[in-house]
């Protein structure tokens, strides 16, 4: 796929080098980084509401990150970007509220520095804690404002530097800003919907919060008011900051998928109740108080409702995923006997299972489906459609499935740009030359051997020095 470095990184690391390739072990490690951001999101809050507000502020945090409304079946660049965000803005709150010295301050750098290379949106909390500083400068004095973000900076620079510096010794140290800013944000601009839309998007994927966070709506008048102290404005007002930019971070995508709207979840949690404590201190009537804590109970159990029966829908809708696989691994099995060691397949579809299930490395390193997000996609398949020619796999499958994209892959009816058609053209002159129909070996696919049985060239031969 064509994303920025960090989730190849992580998976490199956590899913092959730590757990083994034990998918368990990979899904435990992401439940216990969730449960840790409840804990920090509880302890960031019992000082400042309390420890009641704070346990059901975990909770909701805890229910909105589990919600596959958001995660789409998990291990989504947007959950280390939307942890790594929290652990920057949670190092920031500390700075805020006194507890934390300035050098925590670097924590907020380095965390949104990481951030970026899962998305190039990454970098909220940093920015966040910038303005906050600039609009503390009066305050603070023209010394500790210059320290302030001298530690911020040298932390940003501490999570970009070493990066760069390692591609650089490679021959590219511009590889990865390339791959984490240019190239996603264009591919995305390339096919997606206008602002407005992106805005309607996001009003309806949050709908399943709109229970916990309502009392957003109190926010300006408690910012703008004198109800609360100068440290307890300085929190609301960093807390505000983190959510528009994570918010508006969502809306630059301008994408419909539900992990894009992961990274606003934690901090559209953190923002509602920490208004609702402040709000709740303002009032000095118990009854107001009870009646504004049931209200916000009653939403929560109203608008939680739907996204928990989607959730038992999904868990119920696995089984019969796994069954749909059938057909695929059949496919599979009887491939991989045919196949020497140094040869491999390619799939012209969208997905990855053949390889999975053949043990063998892609022959391209992008999904042919990028060729739908518009020119700059096209571009993109067709020089690593190249690379997949010059390597010569043995077989080539088509998936004929109709939720395969048929349109894309194989007539061509929904791709409408010159340097789209010149793709699929490319490919279906390369069948038609090199490759010669076979039976396929399990029903819903379409598989292609090479005419001329030469030995192929190694899938990933090493750069000539």
């Amino acid at each position: 796929d064509q994303k920025p470095p960090g989730i190849f990184w992580q998976n490199a690391v956590l899913l092959h080098g730590f757990c083994r390739g034990n998918f368990a072990a990979y899904a435990m490690l992401h439940g216990l980084a969730v449960l840790a951001a409840c804990w920090a999101c509880a302890r960031a809050l019992v000082p400042l509401l309390g420890t009641g507000l704070a346990l059901l502020a975990a909770c909701a945090f805890a229910y909105g990150f589990n919600l596959n409304n958001y995660q789409d079946f998990g291990n989504r660049p947007e959950f280390a970007l939307a942890l790594l965000e929290l652990a920057g803005f949670f190092c920031a709150l500390r700075w805020v509220r006194g507890e934390g010295k300035t050098k925590t301050l670097a924590w907020t750098g380095t965390f949104s520095a990481w951030a970026f290379w899962f998305k190039p949106v990454g970098g909220v909390a940093a920015v966040a804690a910038g303005i906050t500083i600039l609009l503390r400068a009066r305050t603070l004095g023209l010394r500790a404002t210059l320290q302030a973000l001298g530690w911020l900076v040298a932390g940003v620079q501490a999570g970009l530097l070493p990066v760069l510096l390692a591609f650089a010794f490679t021959g590219d140290a511009l590889a990865p800003i390339r791959a984490a800013i240019l190239v996603p944000l264009k591919l995305a601009d390339e096919s997606a919907p206008s602002h407005l839309q992106a805005l309607r998007a996001m009003l309806s994927a949050y709908g399943p919060l709109w229970g916990l966070i309502w009392p957003l709506a109190w926010a300006p008048r408690l910012l703008l008011g004198d109800y609360l102290k100068d440290r307890e404005k300085q929190i609301l007002r960093l807390t505000v900051l983190f959510l528009l930019g994570s918010l508006a971070g969502v809306l630059i995508q301008r994408r419909g998928h539900p992990h894009y709207y992961l990274q606003g979840v934690g901090p559209l949690v953190f923002a509602a109740f920490l208004t609702v404590g402040y709000f709740l201190q303002c009032i000095r009537q118990p009854l107001v108080r009870i009646a504004l804590l049931l209200a916000l109970l009653m939403g929560a159990a109203i608008t939680g409702r739907f996204p928990l029966e989607r959730q038992l829908r999904y868990w119920s809708w696995l089984p019969r995923y796994e069954a749909s696989l059938g057909p695929c691994e059949a496919l599979a099995q009887n491939l991989v006997q045919r196949l020497q060691p140094a040869e491999t397949v390619y799939y012209w579809s969208h997905g990855y299972q053949p390889y999975i299930l053949m043990k063998r490395f892609s022959p391209g390193r992008l999904s042919p489906f990028l060729m739908a997000h518009g020119p700059l996609g096209a571009g993109l398949v067709l020089a690593d459609l190249t690379r997949v020619m010059a390597v010569r796999p043995r077989f080539v499958i088509e998936n004929l499935d109709s939720q395969a994209y048929p349109s894309v892959f194989l007539d061509g009816s929904a791709l409408r740009h010159p340097d789209q058609l010149r793709c699929l053209l490319t490919y279906q002159g390369w069948i038609a030359g090199d490759y010669r129909l076979i039976p396929s070996p399990a029903p819903g696919f379409r598989v292609y051997e090479r005419r001329i049985q030469e030995p192929a060239a190694p899938a990933l031969a090493p750069a000539a020095r």
